[in-house]
């Protein structure tokens, strides 16, 4: 073997992943390549340079950001008297894959991950991607190395400060989106219920996509404006933004009632319904960025600036 050790990092991991591909590293007398692949971001190509942007912008802590420099300085924390050289890369994509291209890419010998823990939200993440270590065994000839972490393992990847992990992987804000989901999809229903349609013409699904797009702009244009987007602020993006008016507003049934006016010879109707909810849309919304900016405008002049930074 001549070419490094590869293992994948992530905050919060069991430190025995990275102790065991050290060791592995140091007797091989081998570099080791810790990587850590970022699944809320994405690869932009720039005059500067390739980096990485987050994908959902509005879904990523203020100090995210600093989440690399942080996990770097525990690594150098963990790995301190080692006796091993060693480097970290922050990749985007899904991890298996972008661990066998990084590995191809060096060289690699080997590559160490570490197995899936015993509790439920290990269990719900597999499931829902698929087990890292059994798809690089598919996706590269390269050895692949998996350690076993104890359930009761409390040594992790994390400092004095913790490190912050993105805010989809946060429980609590898991669970603020989807209870507005759920209020969300059951107003669109009922909703559908009232609002007669035309000879079938989807008239409900039009007014519901229209309202909730004002909804949508008169909600993040005020909370914009009151301050950052954290405390009660983020709180309240995500359950109404995020949550409520994400299942109450429907383009996938705006598509599918297009194309049933389509297969009803009905073209000049799908035409027509396409067309309003597209534009309707953009006008509501910027209707409700426009009233809730002229609602913080007058609470300024009423000397009630806000709880937090505010724009003028």
């Amino acid at each position: 073997m001549s070419g490094p050790v590869v293992v994948g990092v992530v905050p919060g991991q069991s430190a025995q992943v990275l102790d065991a591909a050290a060791d592995l590293a140091a007797a091989a007398a081998l570099d080791l390549s810790c990587v850590f692949v970022d699944v809320t971001a994405y690869r932009v190509d720039g005059p500067a340079g390739p980096r990485l942007a987050p994908i959902d912008p509005d879904g990523v802590d203020d100090t995210a950001g600093l989440l690399p420099e942080s996990l770097e300085k525990i690594l150098a924390a963990v790995l301190r008297g080692k006796g091993v050289t060693w480097s970290m890369e922050r990749l985007s994509g899904e991890p298996a894959h972008a661990l066998a291209q990084h590995a191809k890419a060096i060289g690699a010998s080997l590559i160490v991950v570490g197995a899936r823990e015993r509790k439920p939200s290990s269990a719900i993440k597999e499931f829902a991607g698929g087990s890292v270590a059994r798809h690089l065994v598919h996706l590269q000839d390269r050895p692949v190395v998996v350690v076993p972490v104890p359930p009761d393992n409390k040594d992790r990847l994390t400092g004095p400060g913790g490190v912050t992990r993105p805010v989809h992987l946060k429980w609590r804000f898991v669970g603020l989106v989807a209870a507005g989901g759920v209020l969300g999809a059951l107003s669109r229903y009922g909703l559908g219920l009232v609002i007669p349609s035309p000879d079938r013409w989807p008239l409900p699904t039009l007014i519901i996509n229209i309202t909730g797009a004002l909804a949508l702009g008169a909600l993040l244009e005020g909370l914009a404006r009151r301050g950052p987007d954290a405390g009660r602020r983020r709180v309240l993006r995500l359950a109404l933004g995020t949550g409520f008016l994400g299942a109450y507003t429907t383009y996938s049934t705006l598509a599918l009632d297009t194309v049933h006016l389509m297969t009803s010879a009905d073209l000049a109707g799908a035409v027509w319904y396409a067309g309003a909810t597209v534009v309707g849309g953009a006008v509501a919304t910027i209707a409700g960025i426009w009233f809730a900016a002229r609602q913080h405008r007058r609470s300024l002049a009423r000397g009630r600036p806000g709880d937090g930074t505010v724009k003028p």
